[in-house]
């Protein structure tokens, strides 16, 4: 299957069919992942077959900033700043739920993992030509929480669902 990253409305893709099991996501691309965009509050990227225009799964970066007291001791003792920290944040993380991994599959192709760190590696494409020191996510459960440790998110003090990392860490799992 080629797989290819586009951004969304630059190719034909089937959005309609796409479901991941979580209605907010899947509300999100097929209604208003396009309005956002053209109102400038997010870009959307998705990841689908270039041959059937199946999307495969998608992802939404915004900036954003942070009050650096949110953050952990050593965050912000690194910052030292007394402002809002700019940042970058994976709002919307989906795989479609054809594709996604299973404990007992062990040839899933793991685009949720590829999906993500494409997302890190746009946000810090981005990063290196203006601000943003953080990458963001929100959690919805543990799964997910788990998920985005391995690729170096750590939790806020005193926010259980949100996640944060440097935007100039390596992306490998």
């Amino acid at each position: 299957m080629p797989e290819v990253y586009v951004n969304y409305g630059d190719f034909p893709a089937d959005v309609e069919s796409f479901t991941c099991n979580e209605p907010a996501l899947d509300d999100f691309l097929k209604a208003r992942a396009a309005s956002f965009i053209q109102k400038g509050l997010c870009a959307v990227t998705l990841l689908m077959d270039s041959d059937t225009r199946e999307v495969l799964g998608f992802y939404a970066i915004s900036p954003f900033a942070i009050d650096g007291t949110a953050l952990r001791a050593e965050q912000q003792r690194h910052f030292d700043v007394t402002f809002e920290i700019p940042a970058w944040k994976i709002g919307e993380l989906a795989v479609n739920a054809k594709y996604q991994r299973s404990g007992k599959d062990d040839e899933c192709r793991r685009y949720g993992t590829k999906l993500l760190q494409e997302a890190i590696e746009d946000i810090q494409r981005r990063a290196a030509r203006g601000a943003g020191a953080l990458i963001m996510v929100d959690t919805i459960n543990r799964r997910v929480k788990k998920f985005y440790k391995k690729f170096g998110f750590v939790s806020l003090p005193n926010v259980s669902n949100q996640m944060a990392r440097p935007v100039d860490e390596a992306t490998g799992v």
